[in-house]
């Protein structure tokens, strides 16, 4: 027996009028729960300025079951990559979609989503972050200003550091950076990451925390911006390195700072042996 059907449609009619069309006056799509608390003037909740006045002329007045049914026919319409063939391109925007949310869902990725709480939480532990980012970057710099002259396998060495207890993300990303003196394009700039250094302080003076290996590293970004480097990736923090004195000239350095302490601890014991206390 041969069928008449000639075309399966996705519904009996894609006939469907507007909402304006079904529109009854006196038909309502909402129910409210009986009020349980006190009423209140609409004018106490909402200025008047934003309330309007035309008695909601034009809206459809539709019951909830013909809203329902009508948005749920339109739905079926729809074409999409499960119902047909999409020309190459189109197919791949459609799966994107569904694609994102499955890799939305692993947890790997759900769990990089964190929540610390009222505003401003996460800002002040963006700032402990950027503390961090500064001390690393210049620390790594000074490793490998000195794992360069080790006379090493320097990619073998970055490896065993990346992954050992010596290691940090910074040390991983620009470590072979600073090795293969890669510092342009800049993945990430000095003036940029100093922008935080002052903001970094004043939350620290709040709570009243000391940051000296910050101050340490801000002189030496500082240092970086002046020699001209501002356009490049803190990577070539490993010039700022070794650019700054030597052996010679650290103790030559120590050597006047320890002369200096000893005029003052002689000068101190000669003060109080005049005033005849104990030095």
């Amino acid at each position: 027996m041969k069928s008449g059907i000639t075309k399966v449609t996705n519904h009996i009619s894609h006939n469907e009028g507007l909402i304006f069309e079904r529109s009854q006056k006196g038909r309502i799509g909402y129910r409210l729960p009986p009020l349980d608390v006190e009423e209140q003037a609409i004018n106490e909740i909402i200025p008047q300025a934003f309330q309007r006045e035309d008695d909601l002329v034009g809206v459809p007045e539709v019951s909830e079951v013909d809203v329902i049914r009508h948005f749920t026919r339109m739905s079926t319409w729809n074409y999409s990559i499960d119902l047909g063939m999409y020309p190459l391109g189109s197919c791949t925007m459609k799966y994107n979609s569904r694609l994102n949310e499955r890799v939305a869902r692993i947890a790997g990725f759900a769990d990089l989503c964190l929540y610390f709480g009222e505003f401003g939480a996460a800002s002040r532990v963006k700032l402990v972050n950027n503390l961090l980012v500064a001390i690393h970057i210049a620390a790594t710099a000074e490793a490998m200003a000195l794992g360069l002259k080790a006379g090493v396998d320097v990619p073998l060495m970055i490896k065993a550091i990346a992954t050992g207890s010596g290691g940090s993300t910074q040390f991983g990303i620009r470590a072979p950076w600073m090795a293969d003196r890669r510092f342009l394009p800049a993945q990430g700039t000095v003036p940029t990451l100093q922008h935080y250094f002052p903001m970094i302080g004043d939350f620290a003076d709040s709570v009243g925390v000391a940051t000296p290996l910050l101050d340490c590293a801000a002189a030496l970004y500082e240092r970086f911006v002046t020699m001209g480097f501002g356009e490049f990736d803190g990577a070539k923090m490993v010039d700022v390195i070794a650019s700054l004195p030597g052996l010679k000239t650290r103790l030559k350095t120590r050597t006047k700072m320890k002369t200096k302490t000893n005029k003052k601890a002689k000068t101190k014991a000669r003060r109080s042996k005049r005033k005849g206390v104990p030095a």
